[in-house]
């Protein structure tokens, strides 16, 4: 439904896209290559994350060797940006193995861990000069993305986790909970 809405949209400003184009290049730029990123992603940890700890933490490091090696080509890119899902993965069972862990609940719950976070998150981001952009292959590097994007994660958790038990405006609840439903129609 999304890719057709906004098809219909691109083709009334712009003519540098087609049914064909999309079909078989995907969306290149377009915020809708994620939504097959993400499915394929799922489906790869649906088959490799089942609870044992040395043998998520095994394809979780091969992930990241196959991102490094894809990424060290860099010559080529797949249609529906098929070769950012080794990162995709990394980072979605990174996610799913860091939730189950008692001291990262710990830092986001921690009162005053929000600061460390956003200085950490800066300092990684300020030592990285680059634009990271995923959805035109724009990355470089990825050991200061990847520390700064894990101090980023945990600092939105430990704000939202703050804002959730110490304000209690429930507009502000409200908002958040409806934004947070509703966050797929609102990337597409």
């Amino acid at each position: 439904f999304f890719s057709i809405v906004n098809l219909l949209f691109l083709f009334v400003v712009s003519t540098k896209y087609s049914w064909s184009s999309i079909f078989f290049n995907g969306w290149q730029g377009i915020a809708l290559w994620f939504v097959i990123s993400l499915f394929i992603t799922l489906l790869l940890a649906g088959l490799f994350l089942k609870g044992n700890n040395k043998l998520d933490w095994i394809s979780i490091a091969i992930a990241l060797i196959i991102y490094i090696i894809i990424d060290s080509l860099k010559s080529f890119s797949f249609p529906y940006k098929i070769e950012l899902i080794p990162l995709t993965y990394f980072w979605f069972a990174i996610g799913y193995k860091s939730s189950k862990k008692n001291f990262v609940m710990k830092c986001i719950e921690a009162k005053y861990w929000f600061l460390i976070f956003f200085l950490l998150t800066y300092l990684f981001s300020w030592l990285n000069p680059y634009k990271i952009d995923l959805a035109i292959n724009q990355y470089k590097l990825l050991y200061y993305a990847l520390l700064g994007s894990f101090f980023g994660i945990l600092m939105l958790f430990n704000f939202s986790f703050y804002i959730d038990k110490h304000i209690k405006i429930k507009q502000l609840t409200n908002l958040f909970s409806y934004l947070g439903k509703n966050t797929f129609v609102i990337l597409a």
